[in-house]
């Protein structure tokens, strides 16, 4: 079987190659969290955060390997969308199957995935934003500690 296809998407901010990336998720909320630097080696005093709205499911693997074939893999930072999703597929249909009475139209989801280092996290929101978080407004350890580590 074919392999499917995951287009790079740059990103901002330049992601820690070797560093984690941490995923918050809730009913309503999709954060994801990485240290940065800002040249080759050189640590950011500043996280990247990905905010991800109306996620509709999240799924993550400890591996350092993803089953995807990634497009435009050349950028520092990146998310990936990934086309002609299963993952998205499975969703609409458990939706349907779940819910049939359900009159609202299925929300317009998208597939990306955010890598780390050894992980990474797919998740199935309508769209995302990024923004840079300083060293100084965060008051999460583990978030604080991707900056100290980067």
């Amino acid at each position: 079987k074919n392999m499917k296809i995951a287009i790079a998407k740059q990103l901002t901010y330049w992601q820690d190659p070797q560093g984690d990336v941490l995923l918050f998720y809730s009913e309503r909320d999709c954060n994801v969290y990485f240290g940065c630097w800002l040249q080759s080696g050189e640590p950011a005093d500043f996280a990247c955060k990905l905010t991800f709205y109306d996620t509709g499911a999240i799924r993550s693997y400890p591996r350092e390997f993803l089953p995807y074939q990634i497009k435009n893999h050349e950028y520092h930072s990146k998310i990936l969308l990934v086309e002609d999703s299963d993952m998205l597929k499975e969703y609409k249909l458990y939706r349907t199957h779940q819910y049939p009475n359900d009159k609202r139209p299925l929300k317009q989801l998208l597939h990306f995935i955010v890598v780390g280092h050894d992980i990474y996290h797919e998740i199935l929101p309508e769209k995302y934003e990024e923004q840079k978080v300083m060293i100084h407004e965060i008051t999460d350890d583990r978030v604080r500690n991707l900056i100290l580590n980067a």
